[in-house]
């Protein structure tokens, strides 16, 4: 149920090139409870910017945004410029944009900033009792200098053998000194056309979540529709600035 919320932002951190985590704390006596791959309003100056929520579902206390600070940006320059400790006003969770409730394996096509629905999709996912599907991440970056949550998508790849996830860099022509295992040079669609080739069955079969940019998603839909993926099982989110 979509209610409004008076948070304080508890941290804020710039994890690669204008590209900051934010934490907002819920006041004591509230909770949030909302489903993985929703998003919150942003109030500034009588106007509402979306953001996805970051973090996972099970965590009712507080929760993140990853957002890029645009130029002429309402909301992100207003949150890069938010001191911590700061009051911010929230209208929210709302959204469609979920993990289906299937047995189904995952392929997540994520870009940017639309990375943080993804990663709240896949680590509300497991922490769940049963997470028997296989869970695939292709993340597309620039390049190595705007790499970011690596670390983090490591550790719960060590932690869960089923999911599996790959950076992919469409700015750089080689990956050599980087960890070659969770690295590709080029777009998501690229690779995705790499594991075709040995797991079409399984790629075909799979459920996919695309959120990027609106020319990001409309040409990774297209590209996922004509692999003959069905139409009811392709979701999407298109995000804002």
């Amino acid at each position: 149920m979509v209610q409004d919320y008076e948070v304080k932002l508890i941290t804020k951190e710039e994890i690669a090139p204008r590209i900051w985590s934010y934490r907002f704390a819920i006041p004591e006596g509230q909770t949030i409870d909302f489903t993985a791959g929703q998003y919150m309003l942003l109030k500034v100056e009588g106007n509402y910017r979306q953001y996805s929520i970051a973090s996972s579902d099970t965590i009712h206390n507080s929760f993140d945004l990853i957002v890029e600070t645009v130029d002429g940006g309402l909301g992100s320059n207003y949150l890069q410029h938010l001191p911590i400790g700061e009051v911010a006003h929230f209208k929210g969770p709302a959204g469609v944009f979920t993990l289906k409730d299937s047995t189904k394996n995952k392929i997540f096509l994520a870009t940017g900033t639309g990375i943080a629905p993804v990663k709240s999709m896949i680590e509300s996912y497991f922490s769940r009792e049963s997470h028997n599907a296989s869970i695939t991440l292709l993340f597309g970056l620039k390049d190595r200098k705007n790499t970011y949550l690596f670390n983090e998508f490591k550790q719960l790849s060590v932690q869960n053998p089923n999911f599996h996830f790959r950076m992919c860099l469409s700015k750089e022509e080689q990956v050599v000194d980087l960890e070659e295992e969770y690295f590709r040079t080029g777009r998501v669609n690229a690779y995705l056309t790499e594991l075709l080739a040995v797991e079409k069955e399984i790629v075909v079969s799979s459920e996919f979540y695309i959120c990027g940019s609106k020319q990001a998603v409309d040409s990774l839909k297209e590209f996922v529709a004509q692999l003959g993926v069905p139409a009811e099982h392709i979701f999407f989110e298109r995000f804002t600035i």
